[in-house]
Parts: C-alpha cells; structure tokens; sequence
C-alpha cells in the first residue's frame, strides 16, 4: 500500500472569500485574505499542474500567455465533509500561492478540485 505522505506531500488552508454586499462605488472588491474565512486548515493535498487556459481577451503585449489550471486532490478527511468546498473558494499551499476553486467534486477518496492559480 503506498505511503499517504508520499501520495499528499504538500499542506494547505482553505479559506471563503467574503460576499460583497455593497452597492455603487465601493471600491476594490476582489479577492483579499483578510476578508476571508477559514474553512480547514492544515489538509493534506496533492497540487498538480494541469494546464494553461486561454489567453486573456484582451491580448495586450504585458498579458500573459494564459491563465493556469490545477488540479489539487484532498483525501477524505472530518475536515472537509462532503459538501464542504464551494466553487470561489480558496486554496493556499504551504509554498504561498493561493487558487481559485473552479470544480470542487467529491469522489469516494476525497475532493478532486480544479483550480485556477491567483497572481498577486
């Protein structure tokens, strides 16, 4: 049977981002970790490349070449139930970087989640 460390080598917190309730200019409301919500910390995952999305629409020289997606695997565990994840939802790797949850589906070993990778 093979190592579950070995299988989930990497940590992560998984945090919901605040619903914005404000109306007209109210400034900049886009994701930002304080005004976000642990739901589970400390989860062990696997985070693996999966591929690069499209290209953003506007095709400026400074774009880049195109988003990333990821798929991030989460064993089942008390932590994160069934039903837990919501898509918006997201999840930060013991290394710092942070994702988007695009898919967040159960299956009988835990949560196979696609994500788009944040950039600061």
């Amino acid at each position: 049977m093979a190592d579950p460390q070995a299988l989930y080598d990497r940590t992560v917190t998984i945090t919901r981002p605040a619903l914005a309730t404000t109306s007209g200019d109210a400034g900049y409301l886009g994701l930002e970790e304080a005004n976000e919500t642990v739901i589970a910390s400390n989860i062990p995952a696997s985070i693996q490349f999966d591929r690069h999305g499209t290209r953003p629409d506007a095709r400026v020289p400074s774009d880049a070449e195109g988003r990333t997606l990821w798929k991030i695997f989460l064993p089942v565990t008390p932590a994160l139930p069934l039903g837990s994840l919501r898509q918006t939802d997201v999840v930060t790797d013991d290394q710092g970087l942070r994702y988007q949850i695009e898919a967040p589906y159960w299956t009988a070993l835990g949560y196979d989640i696609r994500a788009e990778l944040l950039t600061a």
